[in-house]
Formats: structure tokens, sequence, C-alpha cells
């Protein structure tokens, strides 16, 4: 029972924690990030007017793997 509780616990402390690392922006210099809110965007989505998450600049999802999901897409490769 206290392992599930643990679980729990640390799950919501990483969320929590999540926050745009700048560092990113080396690999990825299209990323933009608003500090004050802690929402990511593509530049050249957003750029584009796609209609993707990453197009508009409230994304919260700040998570590595969903950058790496991102350059994958259909419409981020179409902006370029």
């Amino acid at each position: 029972m206290s392992s599930d509780i643990t679980k729990i616990a640390l799950r919501y402390i990483n969320r929590a924690n999540r926050k745009f690392q700048p560092s990113w922006k080396n690999t990825y210099p299209w990323l933009e990030c608003n500090t004050q809110n802690n929402r990511m965007f593509c530049v050249l989505c957003h750029a584009s007017s796609k209609k993707n998450v990453f197009a508009m600049s409230d994304f919260t999802n700040i998570k590595l793997y969903a950058i790496k999901e991102h350059i994958k897409a259909k419409d981020h490769i179409d902006s370029y």
C-alpha cells in the first residue's frame, strides 16, 4: 500500500517540477518558451499557422519526450 502512495507522490512531484530547460534551445533552436507561465511552442509551426499544440503558445507538456515526438510530426516537417 505505501509503495502505491509513494509512486503517486513521485508522479505528482515530477509533474510539478517540469520546466523548460534552456539547453534544449541548443538542440532545438525553433523551440521557444514563455518562462512567466512555463509554456513552450514551436516558432516554425506558429509562423506557418499550423493547427497543432506546438503551434500555440500555451503548450504545457514540458517534457523532452514531447519535443522529440513533435519533430516527427508532419506539420513540423512541412513548416521548414
